[in-house]
């Protein structure tokens, strides 16, 4: 080798040494421009760092999914391996249900992804055991499935998914009215204006989970005095009002109502059992609590009210529905101003 090959050789070699290179970043930029394939024996990508260095990419830190054998994916993003979502639920695997079926026979984790619409996902591979997790677009974990390898396959033995509630384990996260991570939406326009200028009132902000375990979106639901009645709408800017009446404003008679179907609206619970009760009862003269009775459990509920509402006021609460009887109590201080058993409303 000449003297200009030596000394272009070291210039090369110190221009390399001084890069910074965002590896993962590179390998993600490259793989968008990839085509979607289904699993096959593949050799590494090389990347081109700049003209001056080469650096092949074999597997770099946590974001590496291994197909079997020599094949190398790499995931979008990095993901949370552990659940921070209020409430979890396993998945049938069985063949009875086409909500989420995460199945790696025929396409790969990179398309189980894709169909889910996962904006972040990573795939690990411990032996003849591996694990899929799909994350929503801040990391947060959505759901994880395991898979064992039956003859070079990877078979799904199980999986659990971040859910919209789940009557067998309610957690206190769960039953808990009010705003929760994300900015609640902004009322409705016909409960914005309210009833002569009435200010709504925001009962609650949740995520909505898809069957996959990720976020969707998040709805929020407010309530304001209307006329005779009190309206609640629930869900995002442009959604239906759902108004529910009588209120029965001072009648000790009437007024609870069972608003559990608009809670989560029908759309989100589709062949899914609704996880809560959710009571409302307006205010009477002397009450002092809301509780609901749930199997053999009691849940508090709150009482809710605006200046502009003058001395109008709405009792809610929230308990777990698992099929069995409920009751609903509104309380003075001199004992039940109002007691009733609910049927619940279970679409």
């Amino acid at each position: 080798m000449s003297r200009i090959e030596d000394r272009l050789t070291e210039a090369l070699g110190h221009e390399a040494e001084a890069l910074d290179v965002d590896a993962l970043g590179l390998l993600a930029a490259t793989r968008e421009r990839l085509p979607v394939r289904r699993a096959r024996r593949r050799t590494p990508v090389v990347l081109l760092a700049s003209a001056a260095a080469l650096m092949v990419v074999a597997g770099v830190g946590l974001g590496i999914d291994r197909l079997g054998g020599d094949d190398r994916v790499a995931s979008d993003r990095s993901v949370d391996t552990a659940f921070t979502c209020p409430e979890q639920q396993a998945v049938d695997l069985s063949g009875a249900q086409d909500e989420f079926v995460p199945d790696l026979r025929d396409q790969t984790p990179a398309q189980v992804a894709e169909e889910n619409r996962a904006p972040r996902w990573r795939f690990d591979e411990d032996g003849d055991t591996a694990r899929l997790y799909l994350g929503n677009a801040d990391g947060t974990l959505g759901s994880i499935t395991t898979y064992t390898k039956r003859d070079g396959t990877w078979v799904m033995a199980r999986s659990t998914v971040c859910g919209n509630g789940s009557p067998a384990t309610p957690t206190s996260d769960g039953l808990r009215l009010g705003v929760r991570d994300t900015e609640p939406h902004p009322p409705q326009d016909a409960l914005a204006t309210g009833d002569r200028g009435l200010t709504p009132v925001l009962v609650d902000d949740r995520s909505v989970y898809d069957y996959s375990g990720l976020v969707t979106r998040h709805r929020s639901l407010y309530v304001a005095p209307c006329g005779a009645r009190f309206c609640w709408s629930s869900g995002q800017p442009g959604s239906s009002i759902t108004t529910q009446s009588p209120t029965g404003h001072g009648d000790a008679r009437a007024g609870l109502r069972d608003l559990s179907d608009i809670f989560f609206l029908a759309d989100d619970m589709v062949g899914r059992d609704q996880p809560f009760v959710f009571l409302a009862m307006p205010d009477q003269p002397g009450a002092t609590a809301f509780e609901v009775t749930a199997g053999s459990e009691d849940y508090s509920g709150a009482r809710l009210t605006d200046p502009s509402w003058g001395e109008r006021a709405v009792w809610v609460a929230l308990a777990p529905y698992d099929g069995r009887s409920v009751r609903a109590e509104l309380r003075g201080v001199d004992g039940v101003i109002v007691g009733q058993d609910v049927e619940v409303t279970d679409d």
